[in-house]
């Protein structure tokens, strides 16, 4: 999908671009603020973002019951672990500017959630530094990846799991196949420093002011679009796959519990409504097994 030469460079310059070469090595990060409830979910996030995608360095938090994610990790030069305070307002988007911002090391970072894996052709691109020169060659600073839910079987959902998400949801809805809004997260250069002078965040991890070019090589202005764009996600060579892969008993502490990119006081509102707690409905029909796992 990356038919960059087909396309006129002129107009992806934005900006001059100072203080970077860019013909030094790509490098990527991946930072990951958010809460984990089986151990097992780390293990794999993990593994899957340093050796599947190849990424350089992870940042991670240890807000989470599962485990003690700074003695899981320790020794590990590849993962950094931080501490989160116990009530921040907007914490998970001050910690993403925070780290945007004092970026100095890595060509592209990539902000995205434990239940959340990245995609890419590996018959084209051996990792994703690979993938990411084709951006940085082309001078694609804010670049979009679509996101499709992937979870168990229709509604067929366990009241516990002990496997990680992926060993266990391998099914998407008729959207993956279709035209559909779905939400987007982006990669972000370290050049765009050299012109904001600092890099402010809006939901879903946007950089304000800045163009977002997709897969398809069209443009998204999250500003004018909203959070949403039109995508047909099957087609593309770059996607994450988000898992709704909660058991009920995972559900019920999610839903009970303080988010961490918002007011500390606030709750997850109760889906649906009422006193039980019950698992979405859902029409995941379609077997995909993305990982061949």
């Amino acid at each position: 999908m990356l038919d960059f030469l087909e396309k006129d460079r002129k107009h992806r310059n934005y900006y001059k671009v100072k203080n970077f070469d860019k013909n030094a090595p790509i490098t990527s990060e991946v930072i990951l603020v958010t809460k984990a409830y089986k151990e097992c979910d780390i293990d794999a996030w993990v593994d899957h973002y340093l050796n599947w995608c190849g990424f350089n360095h992870i940042i991670i938090d240890n807000g989470t019951t599962c485990c003690n994610i700074q003695e899981k990790f320790n020794g590990n030069d590849k993962v950094s672990v931080i501490e989160m305070p116990s009530k921040f307002f907007n914490m998970q988007q001050y910690f993403y500017n925070r780290f945007a911002n004092n970026n100095i090391k890595y060509t592209y970072q990539f902000f995205c959630d434990d239940d959340e894996y990245l995609w890419f052709d590996k018959t084209k691109y051996s990792n994703i530094n690979d993938y990411l020169k084709h951006l940085n060659d082309n001078d694609i600073y804010q670049f979009g990846v679509p996101r499709v839910n992937i979870s168990y079987e229709s509604s067929c959902v366990p009241e516990t799991r002990q496997s990680s998400m992926i060993d266990e949801c391998k099914y998407v809805s008729e959207d993956y196949y279709k035209e559909v809004l779905v939400s987007i997260k982006p990669f972000i250069h370290t050049a765009i420093k050299t012109q904001i002078s600092n890099i402010v965040f809006s939901y879903p991890h946007f950089i304000n002011n800045y163009n977002i070019i997709l897969p398809n090589n069209s443009e998204f202005n999250p500003k004018v679009d909203g959070t949403k764009v039109k995508y047909k996600v099957s087609d593309s060579d770059i996607k994450l796959f988000h898992y709704y892969h909660r058991s009920l008993e995972e559900w019920n502490e999610k839903m009970n519990r303080t988010r961490i990119d918002c007011l500390p006081t606030m709750k997850y509102k109760d889906y649906p409504t009422g006193k039980s707690i019950e698992y979405p409905k859902n029409e995941y029909t379609k077997l995909l097994n993305p990982f061949n796992r």
